[in-house]
């Protein structure tokens, strides 16, 4: 009867070492997933650019979770203010072959990350005031669209507020986490 068990354990160790072997042969299949929860709180940080996404920054909440970008190392979130009736950021944080090219603009700076340089393009578009923005830093560009609607006061103003309040500071941590 030990023989009988001995056997069966020889045979779950080869199925487990060969299916482990796959998922670390196959492309993808053993890639880390680049977002994680901050100690099981609902902050989270983007693993590679260490980009923090808040529940709540400048007045704004975060719409859902972060997301992967096309499954691959680049992560997006979106905030709105309360009521809907406000400010939109979608955010996304972007790396390797999502890298964008640059884009024609205003220079911009984030007042709490002067390091970071980028664009900022301001138009009107469906009755809303659309502010989008381009820093890159290192090997990483965070693109944000902003928006609010066209007849806000001193909406360019207000939406400048919102991108500097981001966690600027956070992009490019050394942590890892894999």
């Amino acid at each position: 009867m030990n023989a009988y068990r001995l056997l069966l354990a020889m045979r779950r160790r080869y199925w487990t070492l060969l299916l482990l072997a796959i998922a670390v042969s196959v492309p993808g299949m053993a890639a880390a997933d680049p977002l994680h929860s901050v100690g099981g709180s609902s902050l989270w940080r983007h693993e590679f650019s260490g980009w923090l996404f808040p529940v709540e920054m400048a007045g704004l909440q975060r719409v859902g979770y972060p997301y992967q970008l096309d499954g691959g190392d680049s992560a997006g979130v979106e905030y709105v203010a309360p009521g809907g009736a406000g400010i939109d950021l979608e955010i996304h944080v972007l790396l390797g072959s999502d890298l964008p090219a640059p884009m024609e603009g205003a220079a911009y700076a984030p007042t709490t990350a002067v390091d970071k340089q980028g664009t900022r393009v301001a138009a009107v578009e469906n009755g809303k005031r659309v502010v989008r923005y381009l820093v890159f830093w290192q090997a990483w560009a965070v693109r944000i669209v902003a928006k609010v609607p066209a007849d806000t006061e001193n909406a360019d103003a207000k939406l400048d507020a919102a991108v500097d309040a981001l966690p600027w500071r956070s992009l490019g941590a050394p942590e890892r986490l894999h």
